[in-house]
């Protein structure tokens, strides 16, 4: 072998390593530049949060899940809201909220309330025409005391005397009913717990006179709450509090 052929032999072995060393370079900064992407990915990921559903979109409840209403007396066309108008489209536990006073919902209730009312401009706010043409305004509004079911609750939503649009459709009571609503009166707008024989003198009161009473020199909605709710009449609500109350589930 020749010198010449010796010295192309050391130079193409030398290309030879310099080719495999370049190669494994260019691997190694590509395994690195894929481990860099993946960790990157992960951090991404991990640094975006997950989607949040919407707070009424919960399963875990707080309280019992409700709406109430009462009459918006000092409203009326010249305020420049906007209210949801009272029709065939409008759902039963709102016109139930509207006539009773208080309505129980289920969770697909409470979704649909929002959905369809509360993320609206009116938002909780409703207009009732009547058969004369008038109107009539109400505040509809969501929430969820913390109640027990198997106890009885009553409440007083009490009118202000100085409001220059008096309600006009409260029932005057006699001095014997009124006394049985003292301490709602002594301490309105909260859910205030009676006693078994209580609330059945005021659940009679309620259904003779209906929910907007004259309770001597004031006026005033009753709210109650408990074992003799009517809504605990629909099967879906009655299923939600059966094993609360100690009785079988309605298939």
């Amino acid at each position: 072998m020749t010198r010449k052929t010796k010295l192309s032999i050391f130079v193409f072995a030398g290309i030879v390593a310099l080719a495999t060393v370049a190669g494994i370079i260019m691997l190694d900064e590509q395994t690195m530049t894929t481990q860099e992407d993946k960790t990157n990915t992960v951090l991404l990921k991990e640094s975006v949060p997950p989607p949040v559903s919407p707070v009424y979109e919960r399963t875990i409840l707080t309280g019992v899940p409700m709406l109430t209403s009462y009459q918006l007396s000092d409203k009326h066309p010249s305020d420049n809201k906007v209210y949801h108008q009272v029709n065939k489209e409008t759902h039963q536990f709102v016109l139930d909220a509207i006539d009773n006073g208080i309505s129980l919902l289920t969770i697909e209730d409470r979704i649909s309330f929002y959905e369809n009312y509360n993320n609206k401009d009116a938002r909780n706010l409703f207009e009732a025409t009547n058969s004369d043409g008038s109107s009539t305004y109400y505040r509809v509004s969501y929430s969820e005391p913390k109640l027990h079911v198997t106890s009885h609750y009553v409440k007083l939503f009490v009118y202000a005397e100085s409001d220059p649009y008096t309600i006009s459709n409260a029932k005057a009571v006699s001095s014997l009913d009124s006394s049985k609503f003292e301490s709602q009166l002594e301490d309105a707008y909260v859910w205030l717990e009676v006693d078994d024989a209580t609330a059945r003198d005021i659940k009679s009161i309620m259904s003779d006179n209906g929910k907007t009473l004259q309770l001597g020199n004031v006026k005033a909605d009753a709210y109650y709450f408990g074992p003799l709710s009517d809504d605990l009449q629909r099967t879906d609500i009655h299923n939600m509090y059966a094993d609360k109350l100690g009785v079988d589930k309605i298939e």
